[in-house]
């Protein structure tokens, strides 16, 4: 059995899994002095990581970046920035993206391989690299705080999108939240949309990737707004086991029931981002 939410215990968004801290904060980043353009997503432990992202043939930095990362199906944090791209920015874009995770790895102790790195905003402006940095120094993840991330990570969007949903998993309560921001600029292939989404699951690395694609492929990669597409999308997904829940592989009997619910999740997310738009 599968069931829906925003609010998961009272917790909303990326934070509703175990094990899951999140915060969004002012920067600097964007021009109107107070507005959030920072956010950080933050597991207690090593999760495994997997993504789905633009095919746009100009993927910016921290595209290439989250793919490289990505490599080991590890992950520990998810930075984002709003109100700049860091898009068609060249090799200094690549340098602030590195230095991005860096700063996270350091703050938070874990390698820099071990963060993703996301930006959405303006296209070909340099990314203000030194607000960011110290943005990353003052930020605070809570459990409380996933409102303020979903707030951190819009641009256009008139309101935070989250969603939430849980399921049984060998008699195991799995959580799994997420946000999402978007509203213009979209069309198939996800376009002009960042999401992260977390569990508390524990998944293979192999079935959570083929999962999450076939997930995005019946919500994000079906809506359109105005025909056009980014070079930014990025959909992430982190299972990091807390649940004590059997590991789920694409042999489980309980897999499509996990599978059920990220894409309840993705689904409603999508719907808000067209209902946004």
């Amino acid at each position: 059995m599968v069931s829906a939410h925003k609010s998961i215990g009272g917790l909303e968004g990326v934070t509703a899994a175990r094990g899951f801290r999140a915060d969004g904060l002012a920067c600097g980043v964007k021009a109107r002095e107070g507005a959030l353009d920072l956010g950080l997503v933050l597991s207690d432990r090593p999760a495994t990581a997997a993504g789905v992202f633009t095919q746009n043939r100009a993927a910016a930095a921290p595209v290439l970046l989250c793919q490289n990362h990505l490599s080991d199906a590890v992950a520990t944090a998810v930075v984002v920035n709003s109100g700049n791209a860091n898009a068609c920015t060249g090799q200094r874009g690549k340098n602030d993206a590195l230095a991005m995770a860096g700063a996270v790895s350091a703050r938070f102790g874990m390698s820099p391989t071990d963060v993703l790195v996301l930006s959405t905003g303006v296209i070909g402006v340099p990314l203000p690299i030194e607000r960011v940095l110290a943005g990353i120094s003052r930020i605070a993840p809570s459990r409380d705080e996933g409102l303020t991330f979903a707030r951190a990570i819009m641009t256009t969007d008139t309101r935070e999108k989250v969603a939430g949903a849980t399921c049984l998993v060998g008699g195991v309560q799995i959580l799994i939240g997420g946000a999402a921001k978007g509203a213009g600029m979209m069309h198939p292939n996800m376009a002009t949309l960042l999401s992260v989404l977390t569990t508390d699951a524990s998944l293979e690395p192999t079935f959570l990737q083929a999962a999450l694609g076939r997930a995005a492929d019946v919500s994000f990669n079906l809506i359109s707004v105005d025909g056009d597409t980014s070079t930014n999308d990025s959909l992430v997904l982190l299972a990091n086991g807390a649940s004590g829940s059997p590991l789920i592989d694409a042999h489980h009997p309980d897999a499509p029931v996990f599978e059920l619910a990220l894409r309840e999740v993705c689904v409603s997310l999508a719907r808000q981002v067209v209902r946004d738009g």
